[in-house]
């Protein structure tokens, strides 16, 4: 028996080396990349940064409320 495992594409050499590299891809635009954070990220979420109240409920912990303004006086 062969253990030899059977390709699924056949290799070839008749790739260049342009079309094995793409120089974009090692230093993407701010252009390119506002395209993917538009097309992935909702507008709401483009600068999100979550509150300290936000991750405690997040992860389920306990935060004291803040003393509402009226009762400081």
């Amino acid at each position: 028996m062969d253990n030899k495992k059977a390709s699924r594409t056949p290799i070839s050499g008749d790739y260049s080396m342009e079309d094995l590299t793409d120089a974009s891809a090692s230093d993407p635009s701010d252009s390119y990349m506002k395209k993917i954070k538009n097309l992935y990220l909702p507008h709401s979420k483009d600068d999100y940064k979550p509150s300290e109240e936000s991750i405690e409920d997040a992860n389920n912990l306990s935060h004291p409320k803040p003393p509402s303004p009226n009762s400081l006086n």
